[in-house]
């Protein structure tokens, strides 16, 4: 069980990544508020976390953890190298 949780941060931090470059956020969240609440109610609550979350860093902030928004080291080298600052973390709820 620990082990998939020390996958589950850099992954989220990798879609994370993503999202924050060219752009990729304002479309994401574009299209997500657009969508009608029968597809909101659809959406696993990790997903709804995930979403709550991206709309968060798009709107930078007020976010609701104290470690959120601060500079992911990427000590593990399980990321591509990038400058100090590059990635940072931030905290999606999920279940269990």
């Amino acid at each position: 069980m620990l082990k998939f949780k020390k996958l589950i941060v850099p992954l989220i931090l990798v879609v994370g990544a993503f999202f924050l470059q060219d752009g990729a956020l304002d479309s994401f969240t574009q299209s997500s508020s657009s969508e009608s609440s029968s597809t909101a109610t659809s959406l696993s609550q990790q997903e709804q976390n995930l979403q709550q979350t991206l709309t968060l860093i798009q709107q930078d902030g007020p976010y609701p953890y104290s470690r959120d928004g601060i500079t992911f080291e990427n000590r593990e080298g399980l990321l591509p190298q990038k400058p100090r600052g590059y990635y940072r973390e931030f905290t999606v709820d999920t279940p269990g």
